[in-house]
Order: C-alpha cells, then sequence, then structure tokens
C-alpha cells in the first residue's frame, strides 16, 4: 500500500513537469519592453537600452542635423529658379544649379570680362538712367550705383558692343578692359562638386544596408559634412557662373562743373593716385600671397593680381607696386590719409598685424566702404584693395576681412 502511494505520487510529479515544459514552450518569448531594434527583412537584433542608449540618442541628433540640411535644400527649391535669367545671384536656385551644372557638358574655355571707363558728362543723374536702360534692354542688370558711378552686368556675348555705346553718353577720359581666364578653376569646382555628389549618394545607400549603430552613425556624420560641402562649392560655382554668363561694367562719371576726379589724378604718388575702389588699380603681383578667406568668396590667383569676390559684393584685391620714394607702412598710412581724405565722407587709420592703411567711407547717400592697406617688402609695397558695397555688408564681413588680413602671408 505505501509503495503504491509512493508510485503514484512520482506519476503527478513527472506529469506536472511536462505541463510546465510544455506551457513554457508554448508561451511568446519575453522582450524587454526598454529595448529598441534594428529591423532588417530577414532579421530582428535587439540591442538593451542600458549599453546602447547613448548611441542612440547621437544617432538621432545626426539624424536631426542631416535633416535639416535636406529641409534647407527643399527651401531652396521654391526660390524661383529660372536657368535663363534674371540673372542676378539671388534668383538662382542652388539645388536645380548643381544638378544642371553637374550634367553640363564643359566649355572649352571660361573667361570673366570687366569694362571700366571715365566719362566727363554734364549731367551725372540722366546719363545713369541711360546706362541703366541699356543694362536692363540687352538682358542684363543693374549691379551698384553711387553718386558718381554706376556698376552694371550685361550679357557676355554683348559686352563690347555695349562697353562701345556707354563710352559714347560722354567724353572719354579713361578706359579699361580686364579678361580673368577661369578656365582651370572653374573645371576643378565641377569636378568636386560631382565627387561629392557621387560619395554622399553611395553612403546614402550603404545607409540602408547597415544595420550597425555605430557605423550608422559615422555614414551619418559623413552625409552631413558632404552635403554642407556641396551646398558651399555650389554657392562659389553659381558666383563664378554669373561672372562668365554676364560680364560688369563700371562707369565713373565726371560732372564738367567739378574737378575731384580729376584732382585724384594730380597727386603726386601715382599708384594713390590710381586708386578705384571699383575696378583694379594696380596690375601685377611680384610675389606669393596667402589670404585665408571665408568659404563663401570665389578666388582668382594669377600671375598677374590676387582677386576674389564673394556674392554679396565685397572685392578683394592685392597687388605690388614699387615702394618709391622708400617709405615703410606708417609712412604710407600718412600718405594715403594725407591725399583722400578730401575724395570721402570719412576716413580713419587701420592697422592688423605688418599691414597698415586706411578705411573709407564714400559721399554717397548709400555709402560703401574701402579699405586700403600697405605692407612693404623691401623695395616693394603690396597693397590691399577691400571694396564694401554698402554698410550693411560692411558690417557682416568686415571682422573676417580684418582677421584674414592680420593673418595674411606674403612669400
Amino acid at each position: 500500500m505505501v509503495y503504491n502511494t509512493f508510485y503514484m505520487l512520482n506519476v503527478i510529479k513527472t506529469l506536472f513537469f511536462l505541463v510546465f515544459i510544455f506551457l513554457i514552450s508554448c508561451a511568446p518569448s519575453y522582450r524587454d519592453p526598454a529595448a529598441f531594434k534594428i529591423e532588417s527583412d530577414n532579421s530582428e537584433t535587439y540591442y538593451d537600452e542600458s549599453e546602447e542608449n547613448a548611441k542612440e540618442l547621437e544617432l538621432n541628433k545626426a539624424g536631426k542635423d542631416l535633416s535639416s540640411l535636406e529641409e534647407r535644400t527643399k527651401e531652396w527649391e521654391g526660390t524661383g529658379f529660372n536657368a535663363e535669367g534674371p540673372p542676378g545671384l539671388e534668383n538662382q536656385n542652388p539645388a536645380a544649379f548643381a544638378a544642371n551644372l553637374v550634367a553640363a557638358k564643359q566649355d572649352a574655355s571660361n573667361k570673366i570680362y570687366s569694362g571700366y571707363g571715365e566719362l566727363k558728362v554734364d549731367v551725372v543723374e540722366e546719363v545713369k538712367k541711360q546706362i541703366t536702360k541699356i543694362a536692363e534692354t540687352s538682358g542684363g542688370y543693374v549691379e551698384d550705383v553711387y553718386e558718381d558711378s554706376i556698376t552694371i552686368r550685361v550679357p557676355v556675348e554683348r559686352f563690347g558692343e555695349l562697353f562701345g555705346q556707354i563710352l559714347a553718353l560722354g567724353e572719354l577720359v579713361h578706359k579699361s578692359i580686364e579678361t580673368i581666364d577661369v578656365t582651370e578653376y572653374y573645371t576643378d569646382l565641377k569636378s568636386r562638386l560631382q565627387i561629392s555628389i557621387k560619395t554622399r549618394n553611395r553612403l546614402y545607400a550603404l545607409l540602408g544596408r547597415t544595420r550597425d549603430v555605430k557605423e550608422q552613425l559615422e555614414i551619418l556624420k559623413e552625409i552631413k559634412r558632404l552635403t554642407e560641402e556641396i551646398e558651399r562649392i555650389t554657392l562659389e560655382l553659381k558666383l563664378v557662373e554669373n561672372q562668365i554668363r554676364y560680364s560688369r561694367i563700371t562707369i565713373r562719371l565726371i560732372p564738367r562743373i567739378t574737378q575731384a576726379a580729376l584732382d585724384q589724378k594730380k597727386i603726386p604718388f601715382s599708384w594713390i593716385a590710381n586708386l578705384n575702389p571699383l575696378f583694379p588699380s594696380l596690375t601685377s603681383l611680384d610675389g606669393a600671397v596667402e589670404l585665408e578667406l571665408d568659404d563663401e568668396y570665389a578666388v582668382f590667383e594669377q600671375d598677374v593680381i590676387y582677386r576674389a569676390e564673394s556674392a554679396d559684393g565685397v572685392r578683394v584685391r592685392i597687388g605690388t607696386t614699387i615702394n618709391s620714394p622708400k617709405g615703410d607702412s606708417a609712412f604710407w598710412q600718412r600718405a594715403l590719409n594725407f591725399h583722400l581724405k578730401r575724395f570721402y565722407r570719412e576716413i580713419v587709420g587701420f592697422s592688423e598685424g605688418p599691414v597698415m592703411g586706411v578705411l573709407l567711407k564714400s559721399k554717397d547717400s548709400k555709402p560703401f566702404y574701402y579699405l586700403v592697406g600697405t605692407l612693404v617688402k623691401g623695395d616693394k609695397i603690396f597693397v590691399i584693395e577691400v571694396f564694401f558695397s554698402d554698410e550693411v555688408v560692411y558690417n557682416q564681413k568686415y571682422e573676417s576681412i580684418r582677421r584674414a588680413v592680420e593673418d595674411m602671408e606674403i612669400k
């Protein structure tokens, strides 16, 4: 009897154990609700939040940064881009511009043409209106207007014809034409843009395939960097493209009743007498210049002069002239102040590092600012000229220009 009872208890225990195993095998697997999941078509991988939370947060931040850049690209698409015009940079859609540029066939040569003229006229305002009409009816536009000067942009194919028409509006005092070949520079920018776009596309494809959180984070960071690089190169290419397609013509108008402009020509130091905020004053650069400007500047480095320009009209030029009579930078700063102060509303001294000069404010109702600095190296004077188109641009860009001049190196 005892034996049978013991045997029955063992049977019951065995049955309970089997039922328990069966229930466990049929129950849904338990997953920590705090875990996060990365899914693919064929598998699921789970990571514990306590170990990977920091990586997830960083990944989300990188994703948000990238989304912000993509949103900015979408905003570009609403700017009314028209590939045929109007020609102003502000009317060109960078996203469409980049796509069109990458697909475009490379021209054999790309050159920038600029014309400068000085005319003696009876009524300055009337001639300004005539020049404005010539620009607008030719498919160009007015770039800047000041008290005694006007700068326009005209289609490059009509540059010579229209420059001649404008010079016929008054008595010609002086004229000059500048040609800059930017073929190599333009081609290099376009190649860099193509490489950056292709590389980013490959990274997007790789991002869709990888399931490793750390790797995703690194890919997103690189996509963000490339997006910013593409944006910067595109804006720089827009500036160069606009300068190639639309030649600049600057005309200085001299009223017959005043001799201010002619008086400047009488300054005993020829390079000071020829200083011009709107057009290159010097024609040569004897030496190499290292000037670290912000990325938004298109920089043209040639054997003749150093020239850079931003989309909002800041123009930087560096050239050399003979140090005669022999003087240091302080001497030439005093000479600039003495001879130029009567031609401008305000003049203040400028001194950064080895560079000394003056900052000039024009007499216009909407004044421009003109920085002229000198750096003496033996028998040569390096002359730095910076033109700011108006007070807003001056306030925005002066500090970065000041830093660049302070760190400038001459070799």
